[in-house]
């Protein structure tokens, strides 16, 4: 089974392309519900638990963790706290991130949804969400709030993860995009995590921070080459 943990202001139908060039089962966090930065996210995942009570002789099934941004920290504290058989980060945040943004909710209500379709439309090329959707999430005080409250715990986050490190994880692949500008500092940032985490590091040249949502069949290809 595949778990994929979204970045911030990402929905499932936003990774739905890339669940669908995964082989198997696939589960996307629906944050608007379980924000992705709660304490204990594996354990509340009912749909992403481990069936451990098995008696058919049969193994466990095997659970592959993707998290990307914001939820690449976040599958970072699963796999330190919980067994899962590999983990893929995507463009993670990092421990240093800063997270103290407050997001003005009210204000911004009414134009959410135009500033979600323009940065898709500009990084991804496409936005998957019909008007309707991205009214919903985007456009009204408890959608926005939903994201407010993600940034808030952000700090939380990153303390709870700098408290496990340095740990145990699986094999652990860390794809990390390079603009054409301005991705020297980032850059940085994401290999002192790699060398902090011992992850394998593959940095993509010319791709942005909504390359899993541009670039679906790629991804999913440098995800499933390395379990062979």
């Amino acid at each position: 089974m595949w778990v994929i943990l979204p970045g911030l202001a990402l929905t499932p139908r936003d990774y739905a392309p890339l669940a669908a060039h995964l082989p198997g089962r696939v589960v996307v966090l629906e944050a608007w519900s379980l924000p992705t930065t709660a304490d204990g996210l594996h354990q509340t995942l009912p749909q992403a638990r481990r069936d451990a009570s098995r008696d058919d002789g049969e193994p466990a099934e095997r659970i592959d963790l993707i998290g990307h941004s914001i939820g690449g920290l976040a599958a970072l504290e699963w796999a330190l706290t919980d067994r899962v058989d590999s983990l893929t980060l995507l463009d993670p945040t990092t421990l240093d991130d800063a997270g103290t943004l407050h997001l003005p909710v009210g204000w911004a209500a009414p134009f959410g949804p135009a500033v979600r379709k323009l940065a898709m439309w500009a990084l991804a090329g496409r936005d998957e969400l019909s008007a309707t959707e991205r009214r919903a999430r985007f456009g009204t005080v408890r959608g926005l709030q939903a994201l407010a409250t993600q940034l808030r715990q952000l700090p939380d986050l990153q303390a709870r993860v700098t408290r496990l490190l340095p740990g145990t994880l699986p094999p652990t692949r860390q794809l990390v995009a390079l603009p054409r500008f301005g991705s020297d500092s980032f850059r940085d940032a994401q290999r002192e995590l790699a060398h902090d985490i011992g992850s394998e590091i593959v940095e993509l040249p010319g791709w942005n921070h909504l390359f899993p949502i541009a670039h679906p069949a790629e991804v999913a290809a440098l995800i499933t080459a390395r379990q062979g």
